[in-house]
């Protein structure tokens, strides 16, 4: 492992461009959760409801990708120290919330798409579809 005191640049970018898509996931999720897919064919109509349907699907499998590459790149060039260095409780807090998270982060795309699969519908990603 390097030792450094900041996350670096390939780090920085995967936790913002993550971030930005589980936004993007979560929105397009709502949308559909609260419309239920009658009610968001009936609100948008059929091409924008199968678009957001394949745009979450995609959102979805790079959520996953680029979380196994955060893990890789995380495993090569780890953690920088805390500044100041934590006590034992917020040390011991502060990694259990970051692991929850990743496994979260991890989680949900692959529930998301054996639920998909298991429903009869194709896992979709950039128009490539993958029937289970």
């Amino acid at each position: 492992m390097i030792e450094t005191h900041r996350y670096a640049l390939v780090q920085r970018l995967l936790h913002w461009l993550i971030a930005f898509l589980v936004l993007l996931a979560l929105g397009i999720g709502m949308i559909l959760g609260f419309l239920g897919f009658d009610g968001t064919r009936e609100f948008f109509g059929k091409t924008v409801t199968d678009a957001l349907y394949t745009t979450h699907k995609t959102v979805g499998v790079l959520i996953l990708v680029l979380m196994l590459s955060r893990l890789g790149v995380r495993l090569v060039l780890g953690v920088p120290p805390h500044r100041p260095p934590l006590g034992g409780f917020e040390r011991v807090a502060s990694h259990t919330v970051h692991d929850l998270l990743y496994m979260a982060l991890l989680a949900m795309p692959i529930l998301g798409g054996l639920a998909t699969a298991a429903g009869g519908y194709p896992v979709s990603f950039f128009g490539w579809t993958c029937r289970g």
